[in-house]
């Protein structure tokens, strides 16, 4: 019992959201044949995709590879710091922002993985 409590206080947001869902579904009852009609199925999968895609990049260590050669590359905290700004601002330019951190996040995690650094400053 005490672990569910802990779970609900851990996502309290999904809690609060999941309550105000169950309200309305019986405030008005004759709405919820239409709920799957409000999300864009379309942008899910595409989303889905692009996730099996970055996990599968993750797991054949591309990541790891790529930032040990631009670490060995990029000598200075300034400059590895610079090219991450461009490279985000860059793809951000051609690419969705959501693609965008598919790519940026997991490369940077790579990175702290090798370095042993904190990246959260």
């Amino acid at each position: 019992m005490r672990d569910v409590i802990e779970f609900i206080k851990k996502e309290i947001v999904l809690f609060v959201f999941l309550f105000l869902f169950i309200i309305l579904s019986v405030l008005h009852p004759y709405e919820i044949a239409s709920y799957p009609s409000f999300v864009d199925w379309k942008t899910i999968i595409a989303l889905t995709g692009l996730l099996i895609i970055t996990t599968g990049l993750k797991e054949s260590n591309f990541f790891f590879v790529f930032s040990k050669k631009l670490l060995m590359r990029l000598k200075t905290e300034k400059s590895l710091s610079l090219f991450m700004i461009l490279l985000s601002a860059s793809l951000s330019t051609f690419l969705t922002n959501d693609i965008t951190l598919f790519i940026v996040i997991p490369l940077t995690i790579s990175m702290q993985n090798i370095v042993k650094n904190d990246i959260s400053k």
